[in-house]
C-alpha cells in the first residue's frame, strides 16, 4: 500500500515536472521570439538612423561643397577685379609718370633755355659793368698811386692784349700804368675771389718776363729791364664765398695793393696795414 502511493506520488512528481518544462519552454520560446523582434527593431531603427545620418552627411558635404565652391568662385572674382583694378591704377600711374616726365623733361628745356638768357644777359651785364669798373680804374690810378705811394704815372692803357713766351695763351691786362722807374698792373673785377688774385699774381706779376705784348697800339716802355713792377686789384665788390676781409689779407700776402670802386669818380685804398706799400718786383 505504502509503495503503491510512493509511485502515485512519484508519477504525480513527474507528471507536475513535465509540465512546468512545458510551460518554461513556451515562456522561453516567446521571450526569444520578443528578443528576435526587439534585435530587428532595433537593427532597422539603427540602419534608419545610419541612413538617416549618412543622408545628412551627405547634404552636408555637398552643402560645404557648394559653399566651397561659391567661396572660391568669389575670390576668383575679387581677385580678378582687384588684379585688373591694380592694372588699371599701373597704367594710369605709368600714364601720370610719363606725363611728369614729359613735364619735367620740358622743364629741364626750358630752364636750360632760361639760363641761356640769363647767362647771355648776365654776361653782357657782367661785360658791361667790367668796361665801366675799367674805365674808373683807369682814369682814377694817376692820382690813387700818386696819393697813396708817390709814383709818378706817365701813361695809363686799358684793356693791353698780351700772350704768354712759354704758351699760345693769350690774355690782356685791363690796366697798365707806366712811370719812370715803376710799372703797374692791375686786375679788375666786378665780384672778386681769392683765386682771382692768386692767378693773377702768379701769371703775370711774379712772371712779367714771360709776357709779351700783342696788342696793335704802340705800347713802348723805355729800359723795361731796368723798371720794377707792382701789382694791384680793384674791385666793386666780393663773390658771396669770401668776404672783403679775406680778399684784402690774400692780396697783401702776394704783395698786391687794393683798391675798391666807390663810384665813376670814386675809389679808395682798402689795405689795412699802416702806409701799406706793395711789393716791388724784379722784371
Amino acid at each position: 500500500m505504502a509503495d503503491d502511493n510512493l509511485k502515485e506520488a512519484l508519477s504525480q512528481m513527474t507528471e507536475a515536472l513535465k509540465q512546468m518544462t512545458k510551460v518554461d519552454k513556451e515562456a522561453l520560446s516567446q521571450m526569444t521570439e520578443i528578443f528576435k523582434q526587439m534585435t530587428k527593431e532595433l537593427i532597422d531603427a539603427g540602419d534608419r538612423q545610419t541612413k538617416t545620418a549618412e543622408r545628412q552627411a551627405k547634404e552636408l558635404i555637398e552643402a560645404g561643397e557648394r559653399q566651397a565652391k561659391e567661396l572660391i568662385e568669389a575670390g576668383e572674382r575679387q581677385a580678378k577685379e582687384l588684379i585688373e583694378a591694380g592694372e588699371r591704377q599701373a597704367e594710369a600711374a605709368e600714364r601720370q609718370t610719363e606725363a611728369a616726365e614729359r613735364q619735367t623733361e620740358a622743364a629741364d628745356r626750358q630752364a636750360k633755355i632760361n639760363k641761356k638768357v640769363l647767362d647771355r644777359l648776365e654776361g653782357h651785364e657782367a661785360n658791361r659793368l667790367g668796361r665801366i669798373a675799367e674805365s674808373v680804374v683807369a682814369n682814377m690810378s694817376q692820382w690813387f698811386i700818386d696819393k697813396y705811394f708817390a709814383i709818378d704815372i706817365k701813361d695809363v692803357f686799358r684793356e693791353v692784349k698780351i700772350g704768354f713766351r712759354d704758351s699760345d695763351k693769350k690774355s690782356d691786362l685791363d690796366v697798365l700804368a707806366i712811370g719812370d722807374q715803376v710799372i703797374i698792373v692791375i686786375e679788375v673785377k666786378t665780384n672778386v675771389v681769392e683765386s682771382n688774385i692768386t692767378e693773377f699774381t702768379n701769371k703775370v706779376v711774379r712772371n712779367f718776363s714771360n709776357v709779351k705784348f700783342i696788342d696793335k697800339r704802340d705800347i713802348h716802355i723805355p729800359n723795361l729791364k731796368k723798371k720794377k713792377l707792382c701789382g694791384g686789384i680793384a674791385f666793386v665788390g666780393v663773390a658771396k664765398s669770401t668776404t672783403e676781409d679775406k680778399i684784402i689779407d690774400t692780396a697783401e700776402k702776394n704783395g698786391l695793393f687794393v683798391m675798391k670802386i666807390m663810384g665813376k669818380k670814386s675809389v679808395e685804398l682798402c689795405n689795412t696795414k699802416d702806409n701799406y706799400k706793395p711789393k716791388r718786383h724784379k722784371i
